[in-house]
């Protein structure tokens, strides 16, 4: 039951914050996700490269516009998008897909 219950609360929390988001930003997030999935659709379809290769490539996540310590999280259809932020202090790395500190950051100077 309890199991349920924040299950329910954490989905309730999603919800509410994505609604609290301006409606040219919840489109914005669309759109780069919209880009993502067809990028990863090309992959897919590319008889040139093995399993292996495309895993490789595939990406849910992109770096969210000029804030170097957001990034959108593209699920594998609409409607599964979110606009996260990293813990503080770290920013998104675009070469390894994660959060990490500013050193390793070259292109968010000032971060």
């Amino acid at each position: 039951m309890h199991l349920k219950l924040i299950v329910l609360t954490v989905f309730l929390v999603v919800i509410a914050s994505a609604m609290s988001m301006p409606a040219n930003e919840r489109r914005a997030i669309r759109r780069a996700c919209r880009r993502v999935r067809a990028r990863n659709n090309r992959i897919l379809s590319n008889p040139n490269l093995t399993h292996a290769q495309k895993q490789e490539r595939i990406a849910y996540v992109r770096q969210w516009r000029f804030d170097c310590t957001k990034f959108v999280l593209c699920g594998a259809h609409p409607g599964q998008d979110f606009l996260m932020s990293c813990p503080a202090g770290l920013g998104w790395n675009r070469s390894f897909n994660t959060c990490d500190f500013p050193s390793n950051l070259p292109e968010c100077p000032g971060h």
